[in-house]
């Protein structure tokens, strides 16, 4: 029966779909051989079932559900290893995001960093630089910085720097009780003018 074709469309149709059935059940025989030495060091706890499907978790699509490639060495699928494991979904992700919002990103480790060393520039500078000299200043010091990434920590930590004064129009008010020197060379302003020959 094996090296048989099937006769009509009904066999084919049962054929693809135990064949489907079959692959279904390699894959989920792949992934609890892999739990199976997990859970022995783990003693089957449910938070290792969650710290076990973000090890190995993959894709969630159609295609590998009717895929036929082998599962050895391969990501399992979400929905899978959540049935197979009795854990929620739901569970995992709300796992993963949390584990997100605790393990510091490089850029977050490099942005604090950063954010120290623009605290002593300016701690420095008396507290009269802005982030155009900061920014000068760390390059000075060998860090590769854009103006804009230092003013944005700035903004963000609360600091600025002294700017220029605005200019201020001020005008004199004649104080008409005020003595006047005397005019000594008795000046003339007048825009009468001679010609000159």
């Amino acid at each position: 029966m094996h090296g048989e074709k099937p006769s009509d469309a009904a066999e084919m149709a049962e054929l693809l779909r135990v064949r489907r059935q079959v692959n279904e059940m390699k894959k989920d025989h792949a992934f609890l051989s892999k739990a199976s030495s997990y859970f022995a060091a783990m003693q089957k706890n449910r938070p290792g079932s969650i710290c076990l499907m973000v090890k190995y978790a993959g894709l969630d699509d159609i295609t590998e559900a009717a895929s036929t490639g082998s599962p050895e060495g391969q990501r399992f699928s979400i929905t899978r290893m959540a049935r197979l494991l009795k854990v929620s979904t739901s569970g995992y992700y709300q796992h993963v995001k949390r584990r997100a919002a605790t393990v510091i990103t490089l850029r977050q480790q490099w942005c604090a960093d950063l954010t120290v060393k623009i605290l002593d520039v300016h701690a420095d500078s008396g507290g009269t630089h802005g982030s155009p000299r900061i920014t000068d200043e760390l390059r000075e010091r060998g860090d590769t910085v854009n103006y804009k990434t230092v003013a944005k920590i700035m903004a963000e930590t609360g600091i600025e720097g002294i700017g220029p004064r605005t200019f201020k129009v001020r005008t004199a008010v004649v104080d008409p009780e005020a003595s006047f020197p005397p005019d000594l060379v008795s000046r003339a302003f007048d825009r009468v003018c001679s010609p000159v020959a």
